[in-house]
């Protein structure tokens, strides 16, 4: 059975032309779950109507929160709602390519061992045009030479460069992904990828097979499309310490996990107490511990992914603690 789990939320512009790009799939799913987070504008009407305008009732299952759950929490409800050995999770604002499902179930049918399996995508903007400015989008994964790339848990750690938009799983990454341990704040896609990889092979494959929409409202792109600087020094913190928690429940549990090696297990205590060292800056504020950071910048390039990024996060950190707030935009 292949499930979709779609996260909803004030997606009125864009939702339609992603649910006509799931129903005519060359290799229709078995169900699509739909979770609206408590949306303000007309998405949840538009979902329900397309529903039962196409008369999939049986099929496309539509849940509408009392309550705000969040980006994450509410792609979990969705995932929760699923019954599929093999879940896409799909944004609400993206299109994909007709033969995305196949392609990619194909693949999972022929691979037991692969545990989760992403796609390449390309960019396009609010218009549907192709994004002029792929510099601003890190990590895009848009190679288009057709391999296949292994993702270790090794370069899970700490962030992931995988969008969950991209991705479709297996039954077990969902069960053992821990909403408590695993916490939501730290990005459902990063929980996903990392149990995907501590269980089994978790994949890439470098072959575009939707497009990805980038544009100023993006829920899942919200430091990006940021119009200061900094946002709340406190939420850095708690995320900061959030990630601390998840890396030690991993060691915790980690004869769980038939991938993790110790190598792995050496690398997460590095991380924890990179991760620590930056903590204590933020709540400690003094300029001498970010100035020690300094020496820690391929840390932050190894997390990170990109001198780019490490950079950014470096520097970021001296303006979360000092409040260096000004516009961007």
């Amino acid at each position: 059975m292949i499930s979709v789990a779609m996260a909803t939320y004030c997606g009125e512009k864009y939702i339609l032309q992603q649910l006509n790009s799931i129903l005519h799939q060359t290799r229709s799913v078995d169900e699509v779950v739909i979770s609206d987070d408590a949306s303000k504008d007309q998405t949840a009407q538009i979902v329900a109507r397309f529903i039962k305008e196409n008369h999939l009732e049986e099929t496309w299952h539509l849940i509408v929160n009392e309550h705000n759950l969040g980006f994450n929490g509410n792609f979990f409800s969705a995932l929760d709602h699923t019954h599929g050995e093999i879940v896409f999770l799909s944004d609400q604002d993206d299109v994909w390519l007709s033969d995305k499902v196949k392609i990619m179930t194909e693949y999972m049918e022929h691979h037991p061992e692969c545990m989760a399996l992403s796609s390449a995508y390309t960019l396009i903007d609010g218009n549907g045009d192709p994004f002029s400015e792929e510099n601003k989008v890190l990590n895009a994964i848009t190679d288009q030479n057709g391999n296949i790339e292994l993702v270790s848990v090794d370069s899970q750690i700490v962030c992931s460069r995988i969008r969950g938009c991209a991705m479709c799983l297996r039954r077990p990454v969902i069960r053992k992904a821990d909403r408590e341990h695993l916490s939501p704040i730290l990005g459902h896609d990063w929980a996903l990828n990392m149990m995907a990889a501590l269980l089994g092979e978790n994949q890439i494959l470098h072959q575009p097979l939707f497009q990805y929409r980038f544009h100023g409202d993006n829920t899942s792109l919200s430091a990006v499309s940021r119009k200061t600087l900094i946002d709340d020094t406190e939420k850095r913190k708690t995320a900061l310490q959030k990630s601390i928690e998840a890396h030690e429940w991993i060691l915790k549990t980690k004869d769980q996990y038939p991938c993790l090696t110790d190598r792995d297990a050496e690398e997460i205590r590095k991380a924890i107490a990179f991760e620590r060292k930056r903590l204590i800056f933020l709540s400690k504020k003094h300029f001498s511990s970010w100035l020690s950071l300094i020496g820690s910048l391929k840390e932050y390039e190894r997390y990170y992914h990109t001198t780019k990024g490490a950079w950014k996060v470096y520097f970021g950190d001296l303006c979360y603690a000092y409040q260096i707030n000004f516009k961007i935009r």
